[in-house]
């Protein structure tokens, strides 16, 4: 891609906003400050906002006057959205934060029929996606999976977050890249969002971990616009055995989930690269355009020499493997494998994976982690 249809030419734009199939996204620095406008114009009935118990509510609670605030703790989206949701019923919601956050507000309002609005403060992908848990013990009562109709994302938000979990989540919307190119949903329109997202993200890292002043609203914007397509691929195109055995890891294990996702990248898609070379060959190649390796080279890197550049990329810009990963025995990773096996997106994929393929997925992770201490 070059010219104006590169994916930097996307950040480029500065702001932009996207309607698709009755969703409105709204991507602009300070467009945060936009939220009260686009909520009302919305029609959002006793909107309460929904924020991780580490943010300033005084200040979020700002961006919509008159609306209360509900801090969502540590924890399991399932647990949590079901210990929430008498309180929340007949409000409107309007997450601002993580995965977590939007995942609950996304969970409780698939039971209460309740409009859903997302402003993500990190590159989970959330907000772009129709799937997630359901509240513990309301699972009958939930009318179906809910994706935020309203998503307003303010890249600015990123300057709170530290450097580790700015890589760690980079590498989970990597992730999300990645299965979209394989699942038995894949398609050319969510590929071509997943690779140009790739391509955006690598920038991101590649400017994250390098030395001196960086402009911050320049990697802030390039990773924002490359967890957006890539959250949107994921929406479109579902997540597969990664993501399956990850989720597995952090129920189990209680290690969290962007740094889990970044533990295990490089070995989840050395696997899949041994059945889906064409998906994991394009992924590589995209990442390394975005890092800028490669690029005046006489030799094409291998598989293996592209893994190494991600590994060395994400732990220049600071991800670390969960410590609870380093201590795991073969028993407990054959379990595990088992346990993951059983996830829905474990047959997601276009290839076979059970839980002896997930084993030497999770071998490897461990290996790896083990390496770098």
């Amino acid at each position: 891609m070059t010219g104006a249809l590169s994916p930097r030419a996307l950040v480029a734009s500065g702001a932009f906003e996207w309607g698709n199939d009755g969703r409105l996204v709204r991507f602009a620095p300070g467009a945060r400050h936009e939220l009260a406008t686009h909520v009302e114009r919305a029609g959002f009935a006793r909107p309460l906002v929904l924020v991780g118990r580490r943010a300033d509510k005084t200040a979020l609670a700002a961006l919509l006057p008159g609306a209360e605030v509900v801090a969502v703790g540590p924890g399991r989206v399932d647990e949590l959205s079901a210990e929430l949701l008498p309180a929340l019923r007949g409000h409107d919601l309007v997450a601002i934060g993580g995965g977590r956050v939007i995942d609950c507000a996304k969970a409780v309002a698939a039971v209460t029929g309740a409009r859903c609005a997302a402003v993500p403060t990190t590159l989970s992908g959330a907000e772009m996606t129709g799937f997630h848990r359901l509240p513990r013990g309301y699972e009958q009562a939930a009318r179906g999976m809910v994706r935020p109709e309203l998503v307003v994302w303010d890249p600015d938000l990123l300057a709170e977050a530290p450097q580790r979990l700015l890589a760690e989540s980079a590498a989970n919307a990597l992730a999300h890249a990645l299965e979209a190119l394989y699942t038995k949903r894949a398609s050319p329109v969510a590929s071509a969002a997943a690779l140009a997202g790739s391509e955006l993200l690598a920038a991101g890292l590649r400017l994250l971990g390098e030395d001196g002043a960086v402009e911050r609203r320049e990697l802030h914007g390039t990773l924002a616009v490359g967890a957006l397509l890539a959250g949107w691929a994921s929406g479109e195109a579902g997540i597969a055995f990664h993501h399956a055995l990850c989720q597995t890891l952090v129920r189990a294990l209680g290690c969290a989930h962007a740094t889990t996702n970044a533990a295990v990248l490089a070995a989840s898609a050395r696997h899949a690269a041994r059945s889906a070379s064409p998906a994991v060959s394009a992924w590589l190649e995209a990442f390394l355009r975005g890092v800028g390796v490669g690029a005046s080279d006489a030799t094409t890197p291998t598989s293996e020499q592209a893994l190494a550049v991600v590994a060395k990329r994400l732990a220049a810009a600071g991800a670390r493997p969960p410590a609870e990963l380093l201590n795991l025995d073969e028993r407990e990773i054959v379990a595990l494998a088992r346990t993951a096996a059983a996830h829905p997106a474990a047959r997601a994929a276009v290839f076979p994976c059970n839980s002896e393929a997930l084993a030497a997925v999770l071998r490897d992770a461990v290996r790896a982690a083990r390496a770098r201490g």
